[in-house]
């Protein structure tokens, strides 16, 4: 009887665990911030390429231990986004014109798709990260390449730029 009962508090414990895992608190309003960020940004070039802007989406990797990102309307590919503008999708404009931020912005990337890849056992050059914009909230998704893993808060992603 203790035996069972025990198995059944493992697997309890184990489920407790890790769904308490991807559980964060953002004391200081900085998740609130950075995706008041990304929808400023994003609302700007949707008004620059008269688009609307629920059919844009970042879409972030690394290749060759490289940062990538391109900005698609829908399915089609618009135009790089160089890691210089890519901070500016996450930082106010006089804190992304600073010149340390962007490799501060492509590291802290780099960080995260390691730490996601690790915990997800796939190969974190296949990790790819997309984010959009759909009724004033930000949405982030993972893929392994093409195949959707999950969604994931956008504090998760942006708490490595602190």
């Amino acid at each position: 009887m203790k035996r069972i009962f025990k198995k059944k508090n493992v697997a309890l414990t184990n489920k407790l665990k890790g769904a308490i895992a991807e559980i964060s608190i953002d004391v200081f309003g900085y998740e609130k911030k950075i995706s008041l960020n990304i929808i400023s940004y994003t609302e700007h070039i949707a008004t620059w390429q008269q688009i609307p802007v629920e059919r844009l989406y970042l879409r972030i990797y690394q290749e060759q231990h490289k940062v990538l990102s391109y900005l698609y309307d829908q399915d089609v590919l618009m135009k790089e986004i160089p890691t210089d503008e890519l901070a500016y999708f996450f930082l106010e404009d006089s804190i992304a014109a600073l010149p340390n931020v962007r490799n501060k912005i492509a590291f802290s990337i780099k960080k995260y798709l390691k730490e996601f890849a690790t915990a997800n056992h796939i190969c974190d050059q296949d990790v790819q990260i997309w984010l959009n914009v759909k009724q004033g909230v930000v949405t982030v998704k993972a893929f392994h390449k093409e195949n959707y893993i999950k969604e994931i808060s956008l504090l998760s992603l942006i708490k490595y730029f602190k």
